[in-house]
């Protein structure tokens, strides 16, 4: 695949470069201003060539992107059906854990403690636990007078087997006489207990008052993953205990740190629906995390409830529930359209006129049922008309008057063109260009937005080019607004003669009479 995709690029290298040499044999435009001045649009025709490139290598890339992402699909979905592997640290405490029961303590575990500090992990955290079980007192006193033992990464595995076996609730008065070593333990005790009852934190923070800040022994109750069957006990305990960011703050540490996302989606959706208050729910929304989790196991082709309902928890825009239900499907509508196109090489095929948007809009109709209903097939539509516009004006402005949508052409080419006037000026006054005049000076004001920075940059760019080309575009108030903004930049750069000349080509009077200063 990847020889046919350099070959094929190749091969359309190849092909735009004659294209691009081919056009500069061809005879000067014919407009009187490129004869008189023997102006050649060399420049424009070589840009002209690199963009034929560009769209060709595009396209192959598009290619290559679907194949990629249909194989990470495939990949995701084989991952799915196989049973989670075994958490890394979990696996590791068990082989702790299996070790330390065959340690035999020695007259002297100071010393042998001493001995292992240096050499493996899982040798030193395996004696540390066996000597913990049988003498905390001792252990504990060794640990808070050896700093460099309890401070190493060996320590996260015995303290927490430690705790583990003890309880939760035991642990906090064998340590008491510690104080070196209550910040590390509290952190566990606290793990321990969301995992095993979470009824039991409140009391626990109580009693290791002090051992850490309250945020940090909450952070450390939450920082592992749960057991499916605590997280309904822990939410009770969150709601019934804390208060303001606590509570937001909490159960996301919960749905983060559950490994199977769509398990974290069921959690946040039950607590969303539990009556948390209304500013806990916003605090949990703006959590970059909980777009993420929301998403788990929603995707193209999921039901288009699931994916409204997505949307709807994110925070669509809208204020009412019907206007948010209604920009929810038109943003589904608009991602499933540019998916098809691109997906399946039509948008290039559009783009380089090799068919048309009459011509393509029942093939997005067939590939699209999901939005066959009267209202889905509006919503398609106007995507579609937004992704075809530009390329093929005339087209999309057929295929509105065909579905009986001449009233909306004015609003849906508008949103055209004020996402296009930036990266494609020429195509965005085409469009403009099909307009009905009366429905363009209706909204002219947007336009002198659009145009005013967007011409002044493409004259700067393509010098007389730029005033060659206006001039062979369609008469009307369109071409008119943007002879005056090109007139604009030819005075800014003193070139107020050739400014007086496109004027004169003006035919609104309302416009030829702005000023150009």
């Amino acid at each position: 695949m990847k020889i046919a995709l350099f070959l094929a690029s190749h091969a359309l290298l190849f092909g735009a470069g004659w294209l691009a040499f081919h056009g500069t044999q061809e005879a000067a435009p014919a407009s009187d201003t490129s004869r008189k001045s023997g102006f050649r649009n060399r420049d424009a025709e070589k840009e002209e060539g690199k963009r034929l490139v560009k769209e060709m290598r595009a396209a192959w890339g598009t290619q290559a992107e679907a194949e990629k992402a249909a194989d990470y699909r495939e990949k995701r979905r084989r991952e799915a059906d196989q049973p989670r592997e075994g958490n890394a640290v979990e696996e590791e405490m068990a082989k702790i854990l299996k070790l330390s029961a065959q340690v035999q303590l020695p007259a002297d575990p100071a010393a042998e403690m001493k001995r292992l500090e240096k050499g493996d992990t899982r040798a030193l955290a395996a004696f540390a636990l066996a000597w913990l079980r049988a003498d905390s007192k001792a252990a504990l006193a060794f640990l808070e007078s050896n700093p460099e033992i309890h401070g190493r990464s060996a320590s996260r595995y015995f303290f927490a087997l430690w705790v583990r076996e003890w309880g939760a609730g035991a642990v906090p008065d064998l340590v008491e006489g510690n104080p070196k070593l209550r910040g590390v333990v509290a952190g566990f005790v606290m793990q321990e207990a969301a995992a095993e009852d979470p009824s039991s934190l409140g009391d626990l923070m109580a009693r290791m008052e002090g051992w850490l800040d309250r945020s940090e022994l909450l952070e450390r109750a939450f920082h592992k993953e749960l057991p499916e069957g605590k997280r309904a006990a822990a939410l009770d305990w969150i709601t019934a205990n804390l208060k303001g960011r606590e509570v937001g703050n909490s159960i996301m540490k919960i749905a983060i740190n559950t490994e199977d996302k769509r398990e974290g989606k069921t959690f946040l959706k039950a607590a969303m629906a539990g009556g948390l208050e209304p500013e806990v729910i916003e605090q949990l929304k703006g959590w970059g995390n909980f777009h993420d989790i929301m998403r788990s196991g929603v995707g193209p082709d999921s039901p288009l409830n699931e994916r409204v309902e997505l949307l709807l928890d994110s925070g669509i825009e809208g204020k009412t529930p019907e206007e948010k239900q209604a920009s929810a499907m038109q943003r589904i509508a608009t991602e499933d359209v540019e998916r098809w196109l691109m997906e399946s090489f039509l948008f290039h095929s559009l783009k380089s006129g090799d068919v048309g948007a009459e011509e393509l809009w029942g093939q997005v109709e067939a590939a699209l049922p999901q939005f066959s209903d009267p209202a889905g097939r509006d919503l398609m539509l106007k995507a579609f008309i937004q992704e075809s516009s530009l390329s093929d004006p005339e087209g999309a402005l057929a295929l509105m008057q065909k579905e009986g949508k001449e009233s909306e052409v004015a609003e849906h080419f508008l949103t055209s063109i004020e996402s296009g006037i930036h990266r494609n000026v020429e195509a965005s006054i085409r469009l403009a260009a099909v307009i009905p005049t009366e429905e363009l000076r209706e909204n002219i004001s947007l336009y002198d937005r659009f145009y005013s920075t967007a011409i002044n940059n493409a004259a700067a760019e393509y010098g007389s080019f730029w005033v060659d080309w206006i001039q062979r575009q369609p008469a009307g108030l369109n071409r008119d607004l943007v002879m005056h903004y090109t007139a604009k930049r030819l005075v800014k750069k003193g070139k107020d003669a050739e400014a007086a000349s496109l004027r004169e080509l003006i035919q609104d009077l309302g416009i030829k009479e702005r000023p150009l200063r």
